[in-house]
């Protein structure tokens, strides 16, 4: 199976709401950025034996009130433990309030991956273990998935290659969904075929097109009836000869995740804007060296935690797996 990567950038022209990168920046994982001094009352054990005591951690800074600062770099990932498998997990998506998560995953060596759900009873609390969407009536194999802010849409990306986008819906986030979609979006080299999808609260659709040897980032916003027009390619992200994919944005639409890059090697990259209509500044690469291949999954509400993605990294189960990174404290 195909995974992502990243490479340097040029100029992208976003109309639309959409934004405009231009130039990159190294920024390394788990060090400190020059200028900014390391923190040292940091509450949060260094190595927590579980995703539960990771969690625990992290509520304790929100429920002190230390909010993360967003101009430090995110930390080392730590694997989220009761979710990975010896399989390997993929697509993850989590509600907001982060007690619910989506994830494409094998459970075991050789199986097609396929959407499971589990839930925690708080945010300091292990995830159950994942039990398989069975509701999904979709085509196998399962790959990207997103849930929407409400809680009420999730958007899957499955089939064989190039795969399509179909969506389900469920009338409250405790109920299961109903009968899935694929969406009629359109256009391009392979038609209605998208990949790795993401929406947002704001009726935005982020997602990926397999085109040629390589996947390529493409956007659409939903109009008044509720319909996903043609999407529009992000032409200036899309670099020739790499993979551009796995778009994650932020729930205040002003940051960008994606990955970029080759099978051997991917990275991903973090671009902000002042104001969500308005153009992405200049990018920056984050640079997670555990590992050769991520991408992105999730952004907190806060921007505080990114759920991303790692191939073979230190602490998963091998494979793919689901880690979490955390930006320093002020």
């Amino acid at each position: 199976m195909r995974q992502l990567a990243f490479v340097a950038w040029a100029v992208v022209l976003w109309g639309g709401g959409c934004g405009l990168l231009v130039g990159v920046e190294d920024r390394s994982v788990g060090g400190v950025e020059a200028g900014v001094p390391a923190p040292t009352d940091d509450v949060r054990a260094p190595e927590p034996a579980s995703d539960g005591a990771l969690e625990a951690s992290d509520a304790s800074q929100v429920d002190s009130g230390l909010a993360c600062d967003l101009e430090r770099p995110f930390d080392s990932p730590r694997p989220l433990t009761s979710v990975n498998t010896i399989g390997g997990e993929f697509g993850v998506s989590l509600s907001k309030d982060e007690l619910e998560l989506f994830v494409t995953t094998t459970t075991r060596v050789g199986a097609r991956p396929a959407v499971h759900r589990t839930t925690r009873t708080s945010f300091s609390a292990q995830f159950d273990p994942p039990v398989r969407v069975a509701e999904l009536d979709v085509p196998e194999p399962h790959w990207g998935v997103s849930l929407s802010p409400d809680g009420l849409e999730l958007m899957v990306s499955a089939g064989t290659r190039p795969r399509r986008i179909f969506r389900a819906r469920r009338p409250s986030p405790t109920e299961p969904f109903g009968p899935s979609v694929a969406l009629p979006i359109g256009n391009g080299p392979n038609g209605n075929a998208f990949d790795t999808p993401f929406v947002t609260g704001r009726g935005v659709l982020y997602m990926s097109q397999e085109r040629g040897p390589q996947f390529d980032l493409f956007v659409s916003t939903m109009d008044d009836a509720g319909i996903y027009p043609p999407p529009t390619e992000l032409a200036a992200f899309n670099t020739p000869g790499t993979s551009e994919d796995w778009p994650v944005e932020s729930f205040d639409g002003k940051t960008l995740f994606f990955s970029s890059g080759s099978l051997a090697s991917t990275e991903i990259v973090e671009t902000r804007r002042t104001v969500a209509s308005g153009p992405y500044p200049s990018g920056k690469t984050l640079v997670f060296p555990q590992a050769a291949l991520k991408h992105p999954g999730w952004i907190s509400v806060d921007g505080c935690r990114l759920y991303l993605v790692m191939e073979n990294a230190p602490g998963g189960t091998g494979g793919s797996d689901i880690f979490v990174s955390t930006r320093g404290k002020p």
